[in-house]
């Protein structure tokens, strides 16, 4: 499509039901290659990054149904080989989770410059510190090679950077060290939380789900699983950001209530009235306006992922918005 014709001016009202989170996707699908069990998730969301993802499990030699729909089945039997297709990683920056799985199926991997922001604004720092502490062996070569000829050892690791695909990828390289590992300074948002349910759901030990020190019983015998995944707060929040933008109403469906408290807090301090009704989380007519400074942080803070949502409900209001400030401390 070239070209898109908005007609504005009116208030959009009615009830949507978001999908799962990609960030959430993408770790449970690397998760699925742990295991020789079949693996089914369901709400998954129906983004490209989910299909780049899922073809490099197929490239790997997993069997993979239903790509591109809202339900994927993933059955790994053996891994075929260690180097993901160089042109699929270069595609994805999620595709440097599949490093954890890789050293404890086969013992090496080898994943060319993983796509998206890396390395701009992002290192795989983190993710190399956390395998290397667990026994892997950076060696000489294009991109990132890893050697675990001996497997993965569990470790006591402080993460230097709370990063969220750093914590996920030593979460999936503890799940198959053999022993209790302890990762602390772990980054704490909903997706860390959900691939440690769902590896706990295949057989993994782990405990202190959901706060900065985790800790993780690996090495088990995993089996298979389904998991529902928890629909997407930032999509949830982007509906709720139409809604107050446009004077109109909105009912969204499938976000957790724990999810939508931080950007309910947002909202409200902006005069938009929105909150959890059951299951659905409701926003009604509202008059935004202007309401000092909002920090971004960590999660539990206003996820920076949020920050260009509430800066349109912002440029939005009429009058006079100087009092309106974004400070990012990420």
């Amino acid at each position: 499509m070239s070209t898109l014709a908005i007609e504005g001016g009116r208030p959009l009202s009615g009830v949507v039901a978001v999908e799962g989170n990609k960030n959430a996707a993408l770790p449970l699908l690397a998760a699925c290659l742990l295991t020789s069990e079949e693996c089914v998730l369901t709400n998954m969301p129906r983004i490209s990054d989910v299909e780049v993802m899922a073809r490099l499990l197929v490239d790997l030699g997993a069997e993979v149904e239903g790509i591109g729909t809202t339900t994927v089945r993933v059955r790994c039997t053996r891994l075929t080989k260690d180097e993901p297709d160089p042109a699929l990683v270069g595609r994805l920056r999620g595709s440097v989770l599949l490093l954890g799985p890789l050293l404890a199926r086969r013992g090496r991997a080898r994943l060319a410059p993983p796509g998206g922001d890396f390395p701009a604004r992002r290192t795989i720092g983190t993710h190399l510190d956390a395998l290397t502490a667990m026994g892997a062996r950076v060696a000489d070569g294009p991109g990132h090679q890893l050697d675990a000829p001996d497997g993965l050892k569990p470790t006591s690791i402080y993460l230097y950077e709370a990063s969220v695909t750093g914590t996920e990828t030593a979460l999936l390289a503890a799940a198959a060290a053999p022993g209790v590992s302890e990762i602390r300074h772990a980054a704490c948002e909903p997706h860390v939380a959900e691939l440690c349910e769902f590896l706990a759901q295949l057989g993994v030990g782990i405990s202190g789900i959901g706060s900065t020190t985790i800790q993780v019983e690996g090495g088990r015998k995993l089996g298979g699983g389904a998991h529902r995944l928890w629909g997407d707060y930032i999509e949830a929040g982007s509906w709720a950001v139409v809604a107050a933008i446009t004077g109109g109403e909105i009912d969204v469906s499938g976000a957790r209530a724990a999810d939508m408290e931080v950007v309910a807090a947002v909202l409200k301090r902006l005069n938009v009235e929105c909150g959890m009704h059951g299951e659905i989380f409701r926003v009604e007519r509202s008059h935004p306006r202007a309401a000092g400074r909002i920090t971004t942080g960590l999660w539990p803070g206003f996820p920076s992922d949020l920050v260009s949502l509430v800066t349109d409900v912002l440029s939005s209001m009429t009058g006079c918005t100087n009092s309106g400030c974004l400070r990012s401390n990420r």
